[in-house]
């Protein structure tokens, strides 16, 4: 679990970009965007899409900067194909073979054609537990999703410290990730909550449903 004294400078731009960054380098286990982008780049991973670019894979750490003398501002982790706001670059986008970061994950997207190819025929034992560790990751990142997103509900229109970040994020995190999923999966959507939040988990949950049915041998 989480340490209590794990912390990280927040800011009010932070929060308001905290959808688009989850690509960015996780700084504490408590990062949910972050972590929620780490289990869609293992969905990615288990799904045989091309991770390459130049050599090294996207959303690989960078190696940090030798610190200028006298530098005070602490550097913040990097990664490969990745901006300074968390999106993958356009170079990104087109070596996994999409236009967008939404093509991706709709239900008619390029995760759940992926996961339909794999499954087609006669799949072996070996690729159909691909598929599984790709839901698998996938329901993780429809708990971590849901996490921020009601971490950004409660702080509503407040600015806060980041100590105050950090304690909120512990206590959503206290209840459980199984339980973030389930309160999802259960039809609990709020009206109040964060329309950017709410669009990317209706994204993943698509895709998580679709490959759950073709799991299932594709019954409707």
């Amino acid at each position: 679990p989480p340490q209590d004294n794990v912390a990280w400078e927040e800011d009010e731009e932070d929060e308001k970009d905290g959808d688009f960054k989850n690509w960015r380098p996780p700084k504490s286990p408590l990062d949910f965007a972050a972590k929620a982008g780490e289990c869609e780049r293992k969905v990615l991973r288990e799904l045989d899409f091309n991770l390459m670019l130049d050599g090294r894979e996207i959303g690989s750490a960078l190696p940090l900067d030798k610190p200028h003398k006298g530098a005070k501002d602490r550097q913040q982790p990097r990664a490969h194909g990745v901006d300074e706001k968390g999106m993958l670059t356009k170079d990104a986008l087109e070596a996994l073979g999409v236009g967008s970061y939404a093509r991706l994950w709709r239900k008619d997207g390029l995760v759940v054609e992926k996961a339909s190819s794999l499954l087609s025929g006669n799949p072996t034992l070996s690729t159909t537990a691909k598929v599984e560790r790709a839901r698998k990751d996938l329901v993780d990142c429809v708990g971590y999703r849901q996490m921020d997103a009601l971490v950004f509900k409660a702080k509503g229109g407040q600015k806060w410290s980041s100590e105050q970040f950090h304690e909120e994020r512990k206590r959503v995190w206290a209840k459980g990730i199984e339980r973030a999923v389930e309160v999802w999966r259960g039809g609990t959507r709020d009206p109040s909550a964060c329309e950017s939040h709410m669009y990317q988990l209706e994204l993943r949950w698509g895709a998580l449903q679709e490959i759950e049915r073709l799991l299932q041998g594709g019954a409707k």
